[in-house]
């Protein structure tokens, strides 16, 4: 039992510590050299962006899209207005008319009952024509080169994908500390994530984008399953089993300007957690890396990045209780058991602090808060992983219809 303990141990390690180290190792010997071309023939890109009730983000993200560095013949804009009961699309065709000045191809498609995100690529995937589709939320705004790098690292034929650095910009209303620190865990979640992303690129396979903003060249596109949940994982993932390599150009910026609260941001990474069991399910292929180096290098980071975060949370608890266990034998469990049970309080304290709107000055601190980041994100991912599950057991074993239509998480308290 000491020993199964132990191994646990060392995995948990391996998962959050080891495994960014070993990155950071490797791309000091091994880095994708890749063969970026000039401005002379730049590819037809079409940027596809869904929009549902998006009323108070549609017009600076059309803004934003007059300041992207790209020739107007090369480029191509679809903004899908699905289904929105709000203002959304009346506003994103008031915001249309600033394009009168450029000879830009820019469309508004208004689709009148709400299909999904998944719907609209794939309905994008098929009726697109140019090189390279580009994806980007209505609530991300991007650095005005992203085109032009993009197009940079897609002149190399191996590269499938692009994506960028990715960050979020909260503009309160209510400027307390307790708001302002709401957003604090994800922040740091994301600075850790950019630099993992980085050092995976190095390797050609970078695990996952975000919605925020990739490219991908067509021919490396699939439709996607009706119920997909992460599609901005699936979808590049598989462009990367075929063969194809997945960069991030850290000088691409995606700059999210909505941040989601504490409570709906537990909801989202639970929709989330569903969607990591569903991908290392449809994309089991990957941890069957074959002969390829680039392929060997695509399954370890994720086995290590993503198959380890998915068991992650059953690996936790059982180390909880194999230490409870053997506290009474081993001086050594006894702390790991006391320093989990430490570490679980400090996070379930900070969670009920949060909702009953108080403030304590040890429990409003950085590391406090990225404690119950991590923990809550662990918890979600458990109930996530096991929903998933119970859900296809039912549907597949039993026989009970249960299919899931995934929405966009609306951001309520604006």
């Amino acid at each position: 039992m000491a020993i199964i303990a132990l191994i646990l141990l060392i995995i948990i390690i391996y998962h959050h510590l080891g495994y960014p180290v070993l990155l950071k190792a490797l791309g000091r010997f091994k880095s994708n050299n890749i063969m970026e071309g000039s401005d002379n023939e730049l590819p037809r890109i079409h940027i596809v962006i869904p929009a549902y009730n998006e009323e108070d983000v549609i017009e600076q993200k059309i803004d934003s899209l007059s300041w992207l560095d790209y020739p107007d013949n090369k480029l191509s804009i679809s903004i899908y207005c699905d289904g929105c009961t709000d203002d959304t699309l009346n506003r994103a065709i008031k915001s249309q008319g600033q394009f009168y000045n450029r000879d830009l191809d820019i469309r508004i498609v208004n689709i009148q009952k709400n299909i999904g995100k998944v719907a609209i690529i794939n309905k994008a995937i098929t009726e697109c024509d140019e090189n390279i589709l580009a994806f980007s939320d209505a609530s991300s705004i991007l650095s005005s080169d992203t085109l032009r790098l993009t197009a940079k690292k897609m002149s190399d034929k191996k590269v499938a994908v692009v994506t960028g650095n990715y960050s979020l910009f909260s503009i309160c209303r209510d400027t307390s500390t307790r708001n302002n620190g709401e957003s604090l865990g994800e922040n740091v979640y994301w600075q850790y994530q950019n630099k993992i992303r980085s050092l995976e690129s190095n390797l050609g396979a970078v695990m996952g984008v975000t919605g925020g903003y990739f490219s991908i060249k067509k021919e490396s596109c699939n439709a996607l399953e009706a119920d997909t949940i992460n599609d901005d994982f699936i979808l590049p993932m598989r462009a990367v089993i075929k063969g194809g390599l997945s960069v991030l150009d850290s000088d691409i910026r995606i700059l999210e300007t909505e941040s989601t609260p504490l409570a709906q941001d537990a909801e989202r990474r639970l929709r989330i957690s569903q969607g990591n069991m569903q991908q290392l399910i449809r994309l089991r292929a990957l941890l069957l890396p074959g002969i390829k180096l680039e392929r060997i290098w695509a399954s370890w980071m994720f086995f290590s990045g993503k198959t380890l975060r998915v068991i992650m949370p059953y690996i936790l608890m059982s180390l909880l209780v194999f230490s409870a266990l053997l506290a009474t034998e081993s001086i050594l469990f006894m702390l790991l058991f006391f320093s989990q049970v430490s570490v679980y309080l400090i996070a379930i304290i900070h969670q009920y602090l949060n909702n009953l709107q108080s403030s304590n000055r040890f429990f409003n601190n950085k590391l406090v808060k990225v404690i119950s980041y991590l923990c809550q994100g662990h918890l979600m991912g458990f109930i996530g992983s096991a929903s998933y599950l119970l859900n296809s057991f039912k549907q597949h074993v039993l026989g009970i219809a249960g299919q899931q239509r995934w929405h966009k998480l609306i951001i309520k308290n604006k």
